[in-house]
């Protein structure tokens, strides 16, 4: 590793003086850099911006953070040693740490690193250990993504099938067991992320955001019952009417048929009816779904449908129909609620 160095000239005499840092600021913020980079300024507004949202989350930060941004791996290890709890560890950790914190702030290599390691300093700051910090910082960065209702619908369609699957294979960790980011192997990152985000959303729902503050007093074995337990119930209960829905196409059971459909909506009970009776001129003889829950509110749930099915004629081939569609709970049970169209509404027409 090569970085530029200043000497210090006393007398005759001359004396090193340390890496040749550069500095950039901002009102809380001193990031020293040791090249001419021009993200510097970009990383101090950067990191301003995440100082102010950790106050705001009630984590004691200090008047200044400094940010030693070192641009590379060589560079950064060469003149540092990571601190217990970032150091490689086992031979099978995948990767090194792209940063980590520090007293006075946090040191990196790569501008990638910084809201995750400025949120695990602020986290370590509070109390939480270097094994917790680095799980809670992924999952609040995931909880600030999630900042309008679409987005959340769309983290929760990213991580909760996963995360569901991973319960039925029991390949879900413990929490004192989640392993530290750069400690996972490359095919459990999005799992590891998706935990993450999980045990985060039940600490907030049930601590608010006190809990950061107070890690001694958190209690978050309790994210499975909470949160995958009503996802796990309304597959289920969804699967078991399209496997109805299935029966009553094979058997040609009009009225059982539509007693999976919501009567709520009269123009989709009158279309399904109508769907049934074409039946007659155009019989299968297979006929399955299969299914993956999106996104769950309540009494409403969005699904990704596979319709695999053969029609019962001469030299027929499979044929496959992938689409979404709403469900809704009545009475205990889940009726199909039609395709999930995106709207668009004007003064006088709605088109779906």
């Amino acid at each position: 590793a090569s970085l530029p160095v200043r000497w210090i000239r006393r007398d005759l005499d001359w004396y090193y003086g340390g890496p040749d840092w550069h500095e950039a600021h901002d009102q809380h913020v001193r990031v020293q850099y040791l090249e001419n980079t021009p993200q510097a300024q970009i990383l101090a507004d950067q990191t301003e911006i995440l100082h102010i949202r950790l106050t705001e989350a009630g984590l004691d930060m200090p008047n200044t953070i400094t940010v030693y941004f070192y641009g590379n791996e060589q560079l950064l290890y060469a003149l540092n040693s990571p601190p217990p709890g970032y150091d490689k560890g086992p031979d099978h950790v995948p990767s090194l740490p792209k940063g980590w914190p520090v007293a006075d702030g946090i040191m990196l290599r790569q501008t990638s690193a910084l809201t995750s390691t400025l949120v695990e300093f602020a986290l370590q700051r509070a109390g939480w250990p270097v094994s917790s910090a680095g799980w809670l910082a992924q999952g609040l960065c995931d909880h600030w993504r999630a900042s309008t209702p679409q987005a959340t619908q769309e983290i929760e369609a990213q991580y909760l099938p996963l995360l569901l699957q991973a319960d039925r294979d029991n390949a879900l960790w413990k929490a004192i067991e989640m392993p530290k980011r750069w400690e996972v192997k490359p095919k459990d990152r999005q799992l590891w992320a998706a935990q993450a985000w999980a045990m985060t959303h039940y600490l907030l729902q049930t601590g608010g955001w006190a809990a950061l503050q107070q890690p001694s007093a958190v209690d978050i074995e309790g994210w499975r019952a909470a949160l995958l337990s009503p996802w796990r119930m309304a597959a289920q209960g969804i699967n078991d009417t399209l496997t109805e829905r299935s029966k009553a196409v094979l058997t040609q059971d009009k009225a059982a048929f539509l007693s999976t459909v919501d009567t709520m909506n009269q123009i989709l009970y009158q279309e399904e009816s109508d769907w049934f009776d074409d039946l007659q001129s155009h019989p299968v003889d297979s006929f399955a779904y299969e299914s993956q829950l999106l996104s769950l509110d309540g009494e409403q749930a969005t699904v990704h449908l596979s319709l695999n099915y053969r029609l019962a004629e001469p030299a027929s081939t499979w044929k496959k129909i992938d689409y979404q569609a709403r469900f809704v709970q009545r009475d205990g049970r889940w009726l199909y609620a039609d395709m999930a169209f995106s709207e668009q509404r004007s003064e006088h027409f709605l088109l779906k």
